[in-house]
């Protein structure tokens, strides 16, 4: 029966075309273990691995991909299949009957408390074996259950530590076979889940009194900034309000002053000003050059200049203090020859590699480089006419030789009018064109006979002259006129061509 089921899976997977690219022998061991699982047999896949030698995990990988695409409704393993072929096994001689049911029921309170989920059943069978041999006093260790079972041994024993957990392991033997509890239990990764998640909560609860601590710190600290903020914002409107007050103020007395300004005379004060005695010229005399306030300003020069320095140099109201106040002490000194060093420290190092550059020149006896003169402009005062203006730039600036500034002068209109009304003579001079006559410049061309022999010879050409003539296109104002230029004519040349000898 379970040959003819095994067939029948293979002939599916074929028309399916299952087989291509696989092994035959992982299409057969698969199709077997398909039968035994349909068929609840006590075979498990390691079993045919072992005998056809092929690895686990690629059968496993191949049961799965026939069982998926074929659509087979494979039911889950029962671990209580497998208990009386691993207790045959273990030689419990007469009581393996008994052990064999003890491990059973194990098994079936295993699946209540959900511990089967997700397990091989040969960890459970191992595990469930170990216990009823220990309760029926049997001295199995866990490496001989190992060797039968085929599973690690930490995963035996972890089985054992989770049934621990559950309320069925603190029950003897006599009432675990005779009473069955009704609760049943969470599954293992479940309550490892829960576990967790309450230490991460007691943590949390344990912190909690650091938390506050540490938000009351915060608090206080939002405080003391709030505070200095309000205190900066309260001295930045007071002192906006002293701004307002300080400028309306300075507006107000400018306003005044200017009024005071419009009201006065300027000749009542011109007339009522004292005789200041001691200064120089005022900011007035120095912009506007009117003769008036000039003078005023040479009185004043002339009548105080014996005051002047000792007015300048009058240190009778400064206080001893505040005299030392502006000399530095050697600590200052140094700091500020210190900060001046760092501010031009690039400048510094530019003059330095300057100097070395010209050390290096003198070695070499290069010639040094002769600075030119920068010749300052001379401030030139306020000028009265435009011609004063003229002689004071003339002045300053070099003349030209090359011009006469006589006749420059002459050439204004009204000082040609003031001469003739004074009855001077005012002669213009006027260029006149003059008749020249050119000669043509001279071209000699051969005029070339062959001979016999096949020689040249050149005649002589007479040149023509061309007199060139510019008439005058209207007869000159003056009475002498320059006198008639002629240019002589060159002579005729000749240009004679000696034959070539043969």
């Amino acid at each position: 029966h379970c040959i003819e089921t095994s067939c029948n899976f293979f002939k599916m997977a074929l028309n399916r075309h299952l087989t291509r690219g696989r092994k035959n022998s992982h299409i057969y061991a698969a199709c077997v273990y398909i039968t035994c699982r349909t068929e609840g047999t006590s075979h498990l896949l390691i079993d045919i691995s072992d005998i056809l030698q092929i690895c686990c995990y690629e059968l496993g990988r191949t049961y799965l991909r026939l069982s998926q695409t074929l659509c087979i409704n494979i039911p889950s393993v029962d671990p209580c299949l497998y208990i009386m072929r691993f207790a045959n096994k273990l030689e419990f001689g007469e009581k393996t009957h008994e052990v064999s049911m003890t491990a059973q029921r194990l098994v079936q309170r295993m699946k209540k408390d959900s511990i089967h989920t997700g397990r091989r059943p040969s960890g459970l069978c191992g595990a469930a074996l170990l216990l009823a041999a220990r309760m029926h006093e049997y001295n199995r260790t866990p490496m001989d259950v190992v060797r039968i079972v085929k599973i690690h041994e930490s995963t035996l024993r972890k089985r054992l530590l989770e049934f621990g957990d559950t309320p069925s392991s603190a029950l003897t033997l006599e009432e675990f076979m005779a009473v069955d509890l009704e609760a049943e239990q969470d599954p293992p990764a479940f309550k490892v889940a829960r576990k967790r998640d309450k230490e991460r909560i007691q943590r949390i609860a344990e912190n909690e009194a650091e938390f506050t601590a540490l938000q009351k710190e915060i608090d206080a600290q939002l405080d003391k900034d709030l505070r200095k903020c309000t205190k900066k914002v309260s001295d930045l409107a007071g002192h906006s309000l002293e701004m307002t007050e300080t400028s309306d103020f300075i507006h107000q007395s400018t306003l005044d002053v200017i009024n005071e300004c419009l009201t006065e005379d300027p000749d009542d004060f011109q007339l009522e000003e004292p005789q200041i005695q001691g200064i120089g010229p005022d900011i007035e005399a120095m912009c506007v050059p009117t003769p008036s306030h000039v003078d005023i300003s040479v009185s004043l020069l002339a009548d105080g200049g014996g005051d002047l320095d000792e007015s300048l140099v009058n240190l009778e109201d400064v206080d001893d203090d505040e005299i030392n106040g502006y000399i530095l002490t050697e600590e200052e000194a140094r700091m500020k020859n210190e900060k001046w060093k760092e501010l031009n420290a690039e400048y510094l190092k530019a003059m330095k590699a300057k100097e070395e550059r010209l050390a290096k020149e003198r070695e070499k006896g290069k010639p040094e480089r002769k600075r030119r003169k920068v010749v300052k402009k001379k401030n030139i005062g306020p000028s009265n006419t435009a011609g004063e203006a003229i002689e004071k730039m003339l002045q300053e600036k070099k003349i030209s030789t090359k011009i006469n500034y006589d006749i420059l002068k002459a050439l204004t209109a009204p000082k040609v009018e003031e001469l003739a009304s004074q009855g001077e003579t005012v002669t213009v001079i006027k260029e006149e064109p003059v008749e020249i006559s050119l000669p043509r410049r001279k071209k000699a061309k051969l005029t070339t006979t062959l001979t016999t022999f096949g020689l040249r010879k050149a005649k002589p050409i007479p040149t023509a002259t061309l007199h060139t003539h510019i008439p005058d296109p209207e007869p000159a104002p003056v009475a002498d006129e320059p006198a008639h230029e002629e240019v002589e004519e060159e002579p005729e040349t000749e240009v004679e061509v000696e034959p070539e000898p043969e």
